[in-house]
């Protein structure tokens, strides 16, 4: 089950037992246009989960802290950001995802050094569909997004009676 996989990696994301601190590498596309202000708004959200973080002891007693990355939407470059977060940083988790693409270079990455890598918004099911033991995804993947609105009409029905169903 996919919470088992999760808690697995609770003892690792402490990171090096040498380090002070442990990081965690944020990866995102902040210069291209289109997919800036999610990228932004991922930064804040990161920015303030930290913050709770810190403020309860940190993980294993250590403060957390982010490693940004502007991956700019290339896929070649996220990857060498990824292999670089995690090999020069040391970094212990990885957090982005945008575009398929670019998540599909990270998630190599993640596989590779057996770090995991939350998907932020990236929704192709290719990124998870072989259920890799090191990603992870926060948006539902697009066959789920689907899949949404016809369960929902089917669970709910003829709700007012006229014999016809009503989508606005």
């Amino acid at each position: 089950p996919r919470g088992a996989r999760a808690r697995r990696w609770l003892p690792a994301a402490a990171g090096d037992p040498a380090s002070p601190e442990t990081i965690v590498g944020v990866l995102s596309p902040f210069s291209q246009n289109a997919a800036a202000p999610k990228a932004l708004a991922m930064q804040a959200g990161i920015g303030m989960a930290i913050d709770d973080i810190n403020q309860a002891g940190g993980i294993g007693g250590k403060p957390l802290r982010a490693a940004i990355e502007d991956t700019a939407g290339d896929p070649a470059l996220a990857a060498r950001m990824a292999e670089q977060l995690i090999t020069e940083h040391c970094a212990s988790a990885l957090v982005g995802g945008f575009i398929l693409e670019e998540s599909a270079a990270i998630k190599q990455v993640s596989e590779r050094y057996g770090v995991p890598f939350l998907i932020v918004d990236a929704t192709a099911d290719e990124l998870t569909s072989d259920s890799p033991a090191t990603v992870f995804r926060i948006a539902p993947a697009a066959t789920m997004l689907a899949q949404m609105p016809v369960q929902w009409i089917n669970s709910v029905g003829d709700y007012n009676g006229d014999g016809a169903i009503h989508v606005t």
